[in-house]
């Protein structure tokens, strides 16, 4: 028996102990002859209130197009099973000539809007390695790969390296080589069913408080408030606003993925609730300044700050699971005179002296 086959043989025994428990999952034959396997792909809602964060849409791709390159090899007939692993950043620079298959072909994980849950929503990324008769002899076959990482503000990519081993095994049976398993490794060289992906959303109040002894409590004002994500982010989810007190109407929030814009009008005493805002995004609230009132001034978070001063007072970024705070306070009033006015002397001076007349009567009766 050729050294090839020996070292087949031991190969498909070790597997048959200890690599089919590591399989990545149940393998299809595909037409062709060549050999379908499946990985987990989990996208989780990692922070936010379940009932309003809504994850946007997402398609996850990994590798180079598609592709997951050849990283290494080992325990194949081109050393024995004591040497030393064969390895190399591209393609394994030190076996390229022994015509081993260069890539796998790695699909992709396709998810609809709001299947970022807290239990997970999980899909399968199939693996499509090449047949087994195209590979030199049996071994250890270790394709490296990474996920794409996508521009949805609030999403979390993993663009950590994983890695495919292929084992291929000689069956003394078909005399043929095969497929034993397909085994996913993460960069520790942990053995992993899957990638996980998460999203995270947070919440802003914009409340609104009047002062002021000339303030009327019914005057309305008009808001704005601005949406900006990340550099090389973009907004992909539906942003919601909804005004307390229905009597003012609805918030109008402009689409866009660089910017979302809300406008909407208060009073004093109504709260806008914004919620599904992604971790990240920042914000800015402004208000249009009306006639006969103070500048409106603003504090979001305990920080305070005017108009012309808007990064201490307007503005704030979304953490994931927090809910931010914007207060704005508008003020009309004005100091009331409370001395004696001219005109009214002549009726200020006939008080005093019946006040004078009504004592002097009194004191004369007394005495009496």
């Amino acid at each position: 028996m050729k050294k090839g086959r020996i070292l087949g043989v031991l190969l498909a025994a070790a597997m048959a102990f200890g690599g089919v428990t590591g399989a990545v999952g149940t393998r299809s034959v595909k037409a062709d002859g060549s050999s379908n396997y499946k990985f987990d792909k989990q996208y989780l809602l990692k922070a936010g209130d379940s009932g309003t964060a809504k994850s946007p849409a997402e398609i996850f791709s990994f590798g180079n197009n598609g592709e997951a390159e050849l990283y290494k090899v080992q325990h194949t007939k081109f050393h024995t099973l004591n040497d030393k692993e064969i390895s190399g950043t591209e393609y394994a620079s030190d076996v390229m000539e022994k015509h081993i298959p260069r890539t796998i072909t790695i699909g992709n994980a396709s998810f609809e809007e709001g299947q970022a849950t807290s239990q997970g929503t999980k899909k399968e990324v199939t693996i499509t390695s090449v047949d087994a008769t195209n590979y030199p002899s049996a071994g250890y076959y270790f394709y490296k790969f990474q996920e794409t990482a996508g521009d949805s503000a609030g999403v979390t990519y993993n663009t950590d390296p994983y890695y495919i081993r292929v084992a291929v095994a000689y069956n003394s049976v078909t005399k043929a080589l095969e497929i034993n398993n397909v085994t996913m490794f993460n960069n520790a060289w942990q053995k992993v069913q899957g990638i996980d992906n998460f999203y995270s959303a947070g919440k802003l109040t914009v409340q609104k408080i009047v002062t002021g002894n000339m303030a009327n409590s019914d005057d309305t004002f008009d808001v704005k408030v601005t949406f900006t994500p990340k550099a090389g982010k973009k907004l992909k989810s539906k942003i919601a606003g909804r005004i307390i007190d229905t009597n003012l109407g609805n918030v109008t929030i402009t689409d866009g993925k660089d910017e979302q814009t809300a406008t909407f009008k208060v009073k004093a005493g109504t709260t806008v609730v914004f919620t599904n805002i992604p971790e990240g995004v920042s914000y800015k609230v402004e208000e249009t300044w009306a006639k006969g009132y103070d500048k409106p001034a603003y504090k979001v978070n305990t920080q305070e700050g005017t108009k012309e001063v808007t990064k201490e007072g307007s503005e704030g970024t979304i953490v994931g699971g927090n809910t931010d705070e914007a207060i704005i306070t508008n003020n009309k009033g004005t100091l009331i005179d409370t001395g004696v006015f001219m005109n009214n002397l002549p009726y200020l001076l006939v008080l005093i002296f019946a006040a004078a007349c009504g004592v002097g009567f009194v004191v004369s009766k007394k005495r009496r």
